[in-house]
């Protein structure tokens, strides 16, 4: 049996890939374990993306 390869839309492919290594290992994996519809990965990604970018303006500001 082959497996089966899950394809995601290259511009979320391309946001995930922005991330930190360790963080995009582990979004990976669990996609790769997970059946997850573009439109649910989109929102999981944008929420991150987020959280990221609020953890990286209050590093500025200290």
């Amino acid at each position: 049996m082959e497996p089966v390869v899950k394809e995601i839309h290259p511009s979320l492919f391309t946001k995930v890939m922005r991330f930190p290594e360790p963080v995009r290992r582990d979004v990976l994996e669990y996609l790769g374990a997970t059946p997850v519809i573009d439109d649910r990965l989109s929102q999981l990604i944008n929420d991150m993306s987020r959280g990221f970018d609020a953890a990286h303006k209050a590093e500025r500001r200290q």
